[in-house]
């Protein structure tokens, strides 16, 4: 028994189901259905996610055989061997990929050595990787193929394979004739990578037939050619069963790989007639693929080895007139099914753009508050770094503040404590009430107008008097600016009637007392200069 495994590769809906029933009751051959699968990515950490696809309901609706188990029986069987081993993103991002790591080395082989039999995979999900496969696991690789116009027409039985087919364009990286589809025919391209989002935005967009069928075409073709050059065998499900030999050839080729007892005469995959007005439509976009592959460097022999074998396992069914007329009844059917999801499909377009907008303006209007939120938050923390600084600094400021009062009260009792400052207390008793008292005689007008004078012609009687009151005028401003008339007054000084008379004051006392009154600017005695001279001659 060879322990080498055994790959069959496909598209989708090329009969890759049928093949697996029949090579899962072969003995010697443990059977992995869709192991490269987005849900068994998923159940790489819980294996029971795959229990999801086991519905029976699901697989009438696929027009799958009747199976005795469940699809992913096999993997659950030698699960925990393949966990963590499967990232989301190998399925369909890695589906071009040449890096064997990228490819699902790891997970394929631990999924071989786990298993009891000679492991055989039947794939949808890794005709673009078979190189990087064979390269890495090793083992023999088929590819399964079917005629391009009723695969297309087979994808149209569920919304699942047009999307899941369409999310190969977020394959990294993606080859450049299909790159150039894309933007020839503008067909979508969903923002999100996941499968499940991507999934969700193609079912709500789905293409019309032209671009749907040139995507189909254009990946057919190059998966195709690829196969051609890497697989060891190429098996044409329309051939197989209605063929013999052909049949035949196939079983011999698998038994040799150690495929025992594989029964494969039941095959019959549908084949449909077409009216001369589909085939015209299917050719001219055919036919402008061929244009965009060319003009990127496919050449004559490329486009013939893959159009020749088209061409060679061609198979026409007898068809009547009203076996015609009824599929293509049918395919219209499902064609104006298509439209009115075309339909739904632009409205939910013009809802999605109309939110967008409105998306992206309630996002400016959001970041023009964040900004403002920002500035404010800026704003409020400077504020609050101020004012903390403040409250830090409060207690050492009041702490200062209290030892300068504390130094001040200590300095003033030291002052009122010394004996200088008793001795001095009566004196500072007099200053006061002499500067009361000077205060009180400011308002006293008949002193400075009448008694003013007559303290005057007192004092300058005697020069004891007369240096005391020169000294109690420098030591008590008040007291000069009563005598003088206060400053700032702009009326002079009224003249002082003097009725002092000169004959009861001495030569010397006359002199005296105008010599006084001059210092303060008061009149002088009449007459007493003329008898001042005369004294002194």
């Amino acid at each position: 028994m060879s322990s080498e495994p055994i790959f069959i590769h496909s598209m989708f809906r090329a009969g890759s189901t049928y093949l697996f029933s029949r090579l899962r009751n072969c003995p010697d051959l443990y059977c992995y259905y869709e192991a490269m699968h987005e849900l068994v990515a998923w159940a790489s950490e819980d294996v029971h996610h795959l229990d999801i696809e086991s519905r029976a309901e699901k697989m009438q609706q696929l027009h799958h055989p009747e199976l005795d188990q469940s699809y992913f029986e096999e993997l659950k069987a030698v699960w925990p061997a393949w966990e963590g081993a499967l990232a989301p993103e190998t399925v369909y991002g890695a589906y071009f990929t040449e890096n064997p790591d990228d490819a699902g080395e790891r997970f394929f082989s631990a999924l071989c050595a786990a298993s009891p039999a000679q492991p055989l995979f039947s794939e949808c999900r890794t005709a673009g990787r078979i190189p990087a496969l064979k390269s890495s696991v090793g083992g023999k690789h088929a590819y399964l193929w079917r005629n391009p116009w009723d695969q297309w027409w087979s994808y149209q039985i569920d919304p699942y394979f047009d999307a899941a087919t369409r999310v190969i364009a977020h394959a990294k990286p993606l080859p450049e004739p299909l790159r150039a589809l894309i933007t020839e025919f503008a067909v979508a391209v969903a923002p999100v990578s996941s499968f499940s989002e991507a999934k969700d935005f193609y079912d709500l967009r789905p293409l019309d037939f032209r671009a749907s069928y040139a995507w189909f075409y254009g990946l057919w073709l190059y998966l195709f050619d690829l196969a051609i050059s890497s697989a060891d065998l190429l098996i044409n499900i329309d051939a197989l069963g209605r063929e013999p030999a052909y049949t035949d050839e196939v079983s011999k080729r698998l038994f040799g790989w150690g495929v025992s007892n594989a029964d494969l005469s039941n095959a019959c995959s549908p084949i449909s007639c077409y009216t001369a007005e589909e085939a015209e439509t299917f050719l001219a976009v055919e036919s402008q693929v061929h244009g965009i592959f060319e003009a990127l460097g496919w050449d004559a022999e490329r486009f013939r080895r893959v159009l020749d074998l088209r061409e060679q396992y061609r198979v026409s069914e007898p068809a009547g007139a009203d076996k015609e007329v009824s599929e293509a009844d049918y395919r219209r059917k499902l064609l104006s099914g298509r439209t009115h999801e075309l339909s739904r499909a632009e409205k939910w377009a013009g809802l999605y753009e109309w939110q967008s907008r409105e998306l992206e303006e309630a996002r400016h209007d959001v970041a023009a508050l964040h900004r403002a939120l920002e500035r404010d938050r800026k704003v409020l923390e400077h504020d609050r770094k101020v004012l903390s600084e403040l409250e830090s600094r409060l207690p050492n400021e009041s702490k200062l503040r209290e030892a300068e009062l504390a130094l001040a009260n200590l300095r003033i009792a030291q002052l009122t404590a010394s004996v200088s400052w008793r001795l001095t207390a009566p004196m500072r008793s007099l200053v006061a009430l002499a500067s009361r008292a000077i205060k009180k005689l400011a308002n006293i007008v008949l002193f400075r107008d009448w008694l003013g004078p007559k303290v005057i012609a007192l004092v300058a009687r005697f020069p004891f008097l007369l240096r005391l009151a020169k000294l109690a005028l420098q030591r008590f401003p008040t007291l000069r600016s009563i005598l003088m008339g206060a400053p700032g007054v702009s009326e002079p000084v009224p003249n002082v009637d003097i009725d002092t008379d000169p004959a009861i004051l001495s030569l010397r006392g006359e002199a005296l007392y105008n010599q006084l009154a001059r210092e303060l600017a008061m009149p002088e005695l009449p007459g007493a200069q003329a008898d001042g001279e005369r004294a002194h001659s």
